[in-house]
């Protein structure tokens, strides 16, 4: 058993991994950046209710992230650092579940373990340093069952259940119920249902709902057909009935991201799944194996019968696998050695920083520069109009010196700086009708100035 001084060490280490490089490099296109200029919008307006990305109304997603992005954006400032600091938190929140989670189900060895095959897991690694959702919704969902199994015992963790239900759905919507899917189907097989039955869960679970239920009742209010049209029919219905942007796969689709992006420890975590459904059916004590067949089969057969595909959808599943394959090196080995995990651990999280960037993500690195060029160019005060750009990188990048504008306004405005796209033929055609020369050209964006 650790110290807690030697507990407390490990986790500031856990932390540190996760934050490390973090303020370096360029964000990702497109979700990264996308909810970055969102959380810009937030900052600068003040406004919590009503969303905006690339100056046009946004209502696709629920607004907790960028609520706390906005946040760190008053803290720290306008930057990457920033924009990923929330992802980290709750990545490494969720480092510390997985590790209560263990201790809970087997030991503190399972414990320990878990949480270093989860942390040394590449595609864990990945989404929880980079500024989107995902990481909040996997500690969201983490807390839901974590504290449905502690509520079993005692009920004032009822009071966390509710606070990571509102946090689950104010972070991604209707994902955030994928924690109520298994804890239901957990709590069906395992007869622990009782306690939905109860008064006192119901109303203190409530109680927590309020604040969720108010927002989307002002979304609605404020967007009306917009907001149901782009948050319910968009993404309740239309990415699961159908392929959404390209993004399709078949049935193996998921398998296939576990063994690529999910090594080094999720296939043997798929492995270890034999062992424990082993143990479900010959051991007396079936709690803590039956609760990881069905989270993972929750996970893998919602997420697969999605049409649309997208390899973050799968990042839920990393924790019960890397509880079964520390319930089997425990069982193995007899006792799992804490260091041999870490040191194991730490030769990964190395092999990952030296051949995947994971200590450098710079995707928009030339966006980035581009951007900085640009508004060499101009006076203080003055705006470089984007013409009915959408790109994500541009939209963050250029968000202090730029404004929004279509077509249909340039006319009005007589911007003196314009950047728009190549094949945004009807912009070239006045910008040719009128005085202006070319200053800059990076990809398909052309930097207009007017002579």
């Amino acid at each position: 058993m650790l110290s807690k001084n030697k507990l407390f060490f490990l986790f500031f280490i856990y932390f540190i991994i996760l934050v490390w490089g973090i303020d370096k490099g360029s964000l990702t296109s497109w979700d990264e950046c996308l909810y970055a200029n969102v959380s810009q919008h937030i900052y600068k307006t003040g406004n919590l209710i009503d969303l905006y990305y690339a100056g046009k109304k946004w209502a696709d997603k629920p607004p907790l992230y960028m609520w706390i992005t906005a946040l760190f954006f008053k803290i720290f400032g306008i930057n990457e650092f920033s924009v990923r600091l929330g992802s980290v938190i709750f990545g490494w929140g969720t480092l510390v579940l997985i590790y209560l989670m263990g201790k809970e189900l087997f030991n503190e060895n399972v414990g320990i373990a878990s949480s270093l095959f989860l942390l040394s897991t590449y595609h864990f690694l990945l989404i929880a340093k980079m500024g989107t959702l995902d990481s909040g919704l996997l500690f969201f969902t983490m807390l839901q069952i974590y504290s449905f199994l502690k509520l079993q015992k005692e009920f004032k963790f009822v009071h966390l259940f509710g606070l990571s239900l509102a946090g689950a759905i104010m972070m991604k919507g209707v994902g955030g119920f994928l924690g109520i899917m298994i804890i239901i189907g957990y709590a069906l097989f395992s007869k622990e249902y009782k306690i939905f039955l109860r008064k006192r869960f119901l109303i203190c679970t409530g109680v927590y709902l309020l604040p969720v239920i108010m927002w989307h009742f002002l979304a609605i209010l404020h967007y009306g057909d917009f907001f149901v049209d782009n948050y319910f029919l968009k993404h309740l219905f239309t990415r699961v009935i159908s392929c959404m942007e390209g993004h399709k796969g078949g049935w193996e689709f998921y398998l296939k991201v576990l063994f690529n992006k999910g090594r080094f420890w999720a296939p043997l975590g798929v492995i270890s799944l034999v062992y424990i459904i082993k143990e479900l059916i010959q051991s007396k004590e079936k709690r803590a194996y039956l609760l990881i067949i069905i989270w993972v089969s929750v996970v893998m057969i919602f997420f697969s019968t999605v049409k649309t595909k997208l390899h973050w959808y799968i990042i839920p599943i990393y924790p019960p696998l890397c509880l079964a394959l520390a319930k089997l090196t425990d069982d193995v080995l007899q006792k799992i050695n804490p260091p041999l995990i870490f040191l194991l651990s730490s030769m990964f999280i190395l092999y990952l920083g030296l051949t995947k960037n994971i200590f450098y993500k710079d995707d928009n690195h030339y966006t980035k520069i581009f951007a900085q060029r640009c508004k060499s160019f101009i006076k203080d005060k003055e705006k470089i109009y984007l013409c009915e750009i959408l790109d994500p990188g541009i939209q963050f990048y250029f968000f202090d010196f730029c404004k929004n504008i279509n077509i249909k306004e340039i006319p009005l405005n007589k911007p003196p700086y314009i950047l728009c796209e190549s094949s945004n033929k009807k912009c070239l055609d006045f910008i040719r009708k009128e005085d202006y020369s070319l200053l800059l050209k990076y990809n398909n964006f052309l930097l207009f100035s007017k002579d």
